[in-house]
């Protein structure tokens, strides 16, 4: 049967991950995209010009012939294709006028693409319909030819990074800065590239344009430009490790590293950083010289005075607006209120608990901190309940989607966001806090330095701040260490909440969390895992368990532990890696889910395969990826595939503020709802059977599966974490010599070099 691929261009109508359509006259055609292709995903209305191997998917037959493309890239139109480009790329020219404008061009030989390549005003002017009007108004006219020269640029771009080896997706991110100039700002400066790529990259990155700027541009190897880009890509490597200064025995490691023999002095290279206003210095431990980027040093700053004025009562309005007053009557009030919701005739607040809500009132900055189970939660609605009856503002807030959601649900502050939200919707002038408003913010130790510096800027002067979470868990992702700095500081009022409740006490996990938090491996009991063993393995409903095993059968043996556990209700993996490498033990969060979802594939549960490599099948436990507020969906909502429709229906859904037509393919349930998915809500959708410890932070399961397998992420809040995860039980499947090795060191966030530092006046 002959193949209907040709090498072809035409135009995008839709792309989904790996996969995109193009159309070419009437006839369409779906392309899948080889993994080392193009790392730029094809956008509708682009034109691309594919060439590959024809194949039909015997799974997925109804597609028909597809390409499976070997070469890809993007180009400016040609020919009659300049119809359907013009009509998907440009406002205001729909197919008709772009059709018109064609056949006006032939009419009157002009060259339609050329004319648009150089503007030439005059041409385009002289395009008419058959009733020879105008079809391009005078005032349309330089708007159609700014956004082509746009796409020109974009399209060089592609062309230039191609031809230099480049990544395709950076012509996107240039074109995006410099517009039409991006090709002469890259040669004017190659090392301007290194602004685009992700900072885990950063050294890969300095050694390719590094070579493309001394071999093909004739840059000098002590130029300035050369020699700051070696600066900021060392010191982007330490933010990326998440420290937001360096000492200068580091620096200098990693700029060996970055210029080899090239070399010049720490000395020639920060004079230059600082004469490009690159670098400032702070004082770390023991009179010891920190190297900060100027940007970092800012931040850091802005925030230390922010803080160290609302601490000392020097900003404005502090005293002079709304403070609420600690009121013992609404307290009580809150507890007996409390005790008939919840059915729970003895329930009081403790003392710790009723100092945390005194304080959290008086306090312009105040910290509540404690492990889980102790009532931070509790904290917050009796504090929210003397706020309210006093007329006061509240403003709850987290890092993440999920951790919002929590507060909402556990609080009924339905206003409650992401910290991300909060500030776009400051930034739009949807909400404008008075001064006086409370600002209270949980799961604050996974605030980075970015995060709390953007926040800071949209909290109005007289505000109160209360920082809610647990320096022992994990860290943040980003750079910094905001919570725990505070934590530390004795000029913040601060509650560390130790009491925990009953019932989280008879299962041990509470007493085990709080020795791995001092450093010391907690006792439990321990057994080795027997291949093929009769009976069950575990035979607890509660507590915790360490089954021990040997590396080659690691894997088997949780999922043997999964299968069991999963007859009693919930339960979660939580691995310490994405992907394990392949001369690991295939323990990480993706090896296994896939290996649990062959293991509970039936010829019963319909599946969909978005690719080669990626499927969903009915009732595989699933986790979102991405912030859809619109759609109350989270980056952390978790739930499971309810079922893979047979035929797809269409419908609509709001992304990003607007309504869109789409392909409903499935039905799932996220957070207890019940949602249609479209196509493309599956590139955020990731199975779940495993996730990440970081996934799982803000969030509880009644029984979790921790996988104690060597990995550079171990750590002992890594433990900390996961223990903190769990309700009711926990099974711990691997090597005990690695939990034991993680445990007792101190954590590696404590090791984190940060500028930040609060110093407060004394008073009197």
């Amino acid at each position: 049967m002959q193949s209907p691929y040709p090498t072809f261009s035409g135009i995008v109508e839709k792309s989904w991950s790996r996969f995109f359509t193009m159309r070419r006259g009437d006839k369409l055609y779906r392309v899948c995209l080889q993994t080392d292709v193009n790392d730029a995903r094809p956008l509708p209305g682009e034109v691309w010009q594919v060439s590959g191997e024809p194949f039909i998917d015997e799974k997925n037959s109804r597609y028909g012939w597809q390409l499976l493309a070997h070469e890809a890239c993007m180009i400016m139109p040609s020919g009659e294709l300049l119809i359907d480009f013009l009509a998907t790329q440009f406002d205001g020219i729909g197919r008709a006028k772009a059709s018109a404008m064609w056949r006006s061009a032939v009419e009157q030989s002009i060259d339609l693409h050329d004319a648009l390549d150089k503007g030439k005003v005059d041409l385009l002017s002289a395009l008419l319909d058959k009733k020879n009007k105008r079809l391009l108004a005078p005032e349309f006219i330089p708007i159609l030819l700014r956004r082509w020269q746009e796409v020109l640029a974009e399209s060089k771009a592609m062309q230039w990074m191609q031809v230099h080896g480049f990544s395709k997706t950076l012509a996107r991110r240039a074109r995006q800065a410099w517009g039409a100039d991006a090709v002469e700002a890259i040669e004017d400066n190659p090392y301007r590239l290194l602004a685009f790529v992700p900072s885990n990259s950063a050294a890969a990155s300095f050694a390719k344009v590094d070579n493309l700027a001394i071999r093909k541009l004739n840059i000098a190897q002590h130029d300035s430009r050369r020699l700051l880009a070696a600066f900021e890509c060392a010191m982007y490597q330490e933010w990326d490790n998440g420290n937001t200064a360096a000492t200068l025995s580091k620096l200098s490691e990693r700029l060996d590293l970055l210029l080899g023999r090239t070399r010049t002095s720490n000395d020639n290279i920060l004079k230059n950083a600082a004469a490009n206003l690159a670098v400032e210095f702070a004082e770390g431990s023991g009179n010891e010289i920190l190297v900060q980027l100027r940007g970092v040093a800012l931040m850091e700053r802005t925030i230390s005075e922010r803080l160290v004025a609302m601490i000392e009562g020097r900003e404005e309005f502090q005293d002079t607006l709304f403070q609420a007053k600690f009121d013992l009557f609404r307290l009580k009030n809150f507890e007996e209120t409390t005790r008939i919701r919840s059915s729970s005739p003895d329930f009081a607040l403790n003392e710790e608990q009723k100092l945390a809500v005194k304080m959290s009132l008086s306090a312009p900055i105040s910290i509540i901190a404690g492990d889980a189970g102790t009532g931070k939660t509790t904290i917050l609605n009796a504090l929210f309940d003397q706020i309210i009856s006093q007329g006061g503002a509240i403003f709850p807030m987290a890092p993440t989607g999920k951790a919002a959601k929590q507060i909402r649900e556990a609080t009924g502050q339905a206003h409650a966001s992401t910290i991300a939200k909060f500030v776009l919707e400051r930034k739009k002038g949807r909400v404008s806090p008075q001064p006086g408003a409370y600002f209270v913010i949980d799961e604050a130790s996974m605030v980075d330095t970015s995060t709390l510096y953007e926040l800071l800027k949209f909290i109005p002067a007289g505000s109160r701040i209360v920082f809610v979470g647990d320096p022992y868990q994990l860290p943040p992702i980003g750079a910094g260490l905001t919570f725990h700095i505070l934590a530390k500081s004795p000029e913040v009022p601060q509650t560390y909440l130790t009491e925990v409740h009953r019932s989280a006490v008879e299962t041990g996990i509470p007493a085990a969390a709080r020795l791995i938090r001092e450093q010391v491996m907690p006792h439990m009991a321990r057994c080795q895992y027997v291949p093929d063993a009769p009976g069950r393995m575990i035979t607890t409903d509660i507590g915790v368990l360490f089954i021990c095993t040997e590396r080659n059968e690691i894997q088997n043996a949780i999922i043997r532990a999964y299968r069991e556990m999963k007859t009693k209700g919930e339960v979660q993996i939580i691995a310490a890696i994405n992907r394990a490498s392949p001369e690991s033990p295939a323990v990480g969060v993706a090896n296994l889910n896939e290996n649990l979802q062959n293991v509970y594939s039936t010829s019963s549960r319909k599946s969909l395969e978005i690719t080669q490599y990626k499927k969903f099948a009915e009732d595989d436990p699933v986790i979102f990826t991405r912030n859809l507020a619109a759609r109350d969906l989270w980056n952390g909502s978790m739930g499971r595939i309810v079922e893979i429709l047979s035929k797809p229906q269409y419908g609509s859904q709001t992304w990003d503020d607007e309504e869109k037509a789409v392909e409903i393919v499935a039905i799932a349930e996220l957070d207890g709802v019940r949602r249609n998915m479209a196509l493309d809500d599956f590139d955020r959708l990731e199975l779940a059977y495993a996730i990440t410890c970081h996934k799982s932070q803000g969030s509880a399961f009644e029984r979790i599966i921790i996988v104690s397998n060597e990995s550079a992420v171990l750590d002992n809040t890594w433990f900390y974490t996961a223990f903190t995860r769990a309700r009711k039980q926990i099974v711990l499947i691997g090597d005990w010599n690695t939990m034991n090795k993680h445990v007792v060191r101190p954590p590696k966030s404590f090791n984190r070099i940060v500028g930040l530092r609060l110093k407060v006046r004394k008073h009197g």
